[in-house]
This record gives structure tokens, C-alpha cells and sequence, in this order.
């Protein structure tokens, strides 16, 4: 993949909390990946593997610990699961539903 076609590249993100004296959690640690233009990309896992700390470093709701983010364009976060989420629709046309909402166009994704 050639870094013109590139939208996001994520290099060795890792996110780590102080939970006790001495302690810490890793939420994500060393992750790497490029995603391409007009890609869509999910984010599946069992509950704490770190989804939402991922989704919420990329939409710069929170810092990394350590690692880069580089994209191009824009990033729209839809990150609370049900939060304007018409059923009749699929994933997809909901991602344009609610970015409608948020003022962009089809022509800015």
C-alpha cells in the first residue's frame, strides 16, 4: 500500500494506566496498523481489550501513552454503542446519518 493511499497510520500505540502505587495497566500496548482511503475498518474484541481506548486516542478524546497516529482528512467519532443508532439502518448508512447530524457531507468522507 502505497502512503499516498493511506488514511490512518497507527505505529506502536500503547495506552497505560496507573491503577496503585507501582501498578499499571496496559490498555493497549504496541499496536500497529495502516488502514487505506474509502476503507472501512472494525474494531471487534471481548469487553476490555480496548476498543474504546483506541477509538477514543484516534478521535483525540484522550493521549497515547506512547506510539503515533498520522491521518489525512477528517475523523468523526460515534463512540457510545446505541447513541443515534437508527435500527432500521445498516452500519454503514448509519455512519452517514450521524455525521449528517454533526454538519458534514457525503462529499467530506
Amino acid at each position: 500500500m502505497s502512503s499516498s493511499n493511506i488514511a490512518v497510520s497507527v505505529k506502536n500505540l500503547s495506552k497505560i494506566y496507573s491503577i496503585k502505587k507501582g501498578e499499571k495497566f496496559f490498555a493497549l500496548k504496541d499496536i500497529s496498523f495502516d488502514e487505506a482511503k474509502g476503507k472501512v475498518l472494525g474494531v471487534i474484541g471481548s469487553n476490555g481489550a480496548g476498543k474504546s481506548t483506541l477509538l477514543k486516542i484516534l478521535s483525540e478524546v484522550i493521549p497515547p501513552s506512547s506510539g503515533t497516529i498520522e491521518f489525512k482528512g477528517n475523523i468523526l467519532s460515534i463512540l457510545e454503542i446505541g447513541t443515534g443508532f437508527h435500527h432500521d439502518l445498516s452500519g454503514y448508512e448509519n455512519i452517514f446519518l450521524n455525521a449528517s447530524l454533526l454538519g458534514m457531507k457525503k462529499t467530506d468522507t
